[in-house]
């Protein structure tokens, strides 16, 4: 599957996303973002159970990106960042299927990301976020 034969459901905020990231200046934002394009994007390409290699480049991409996760000094954006890596390691050592109890706390992890999106007020971050949630809803069932 490639990003072009995405599902709907999923290929619709995944291009909006990735149009907007690619408008980032900021390199420390950049950074983030694009980290989180490409773990979307191996997770869109590959359904399913993820092969070691694949899973060990997607630990190392969330490695990087909880890394500049931490150096964010605004809270409210340090919050989301934080609530995104934290659906993205649950995910990559979650099995497959995820238990009861995965789905469970991806779904709190996931609901105080949205409390804090509807409160961002930059409509470019906004909608990168958005997009963001929409991937994670699809995937969170």
């Amino acid at each position: 599957m490639t990003v072009a034969t995405f599902p709907k459901e999923l290929g619709i905020p995944f291009d909006k996303m990735q149009a907007n990231v690619a408008k980032i200046r900021h390199g420390g934002e950049q950074g983030r973002w694009q980290a989180n394009v490409d773990l979307w994007r191996t997770k869109l390409e590959r359904p399913g159970k993820l092969g070691g290699a694949e899973l060990n480049r997607m630990k190392s991409t969330a490695v990087s990106m909880r890394t500049n996760e931490i150096m964010i000094k605004d809270p409210a954006e340090h919050a989301r960042w934080q609530a995104n890596c934290d659906l993205w390691e649950l995910m990559l050592g979650a099995g497959d299927p995820m238990t009861p109890a995965e789905i469970e706390t991806s779904k709190s992890i996931f609901a105080k990301m949205q409390a804090n999106v509807a409160t961002i007020t930059d409509a470019g971050e906004k909608e990168r976020w958005l997009a963001n949630e929409d991937l994670w809803r699809a995937t969170i069932k």
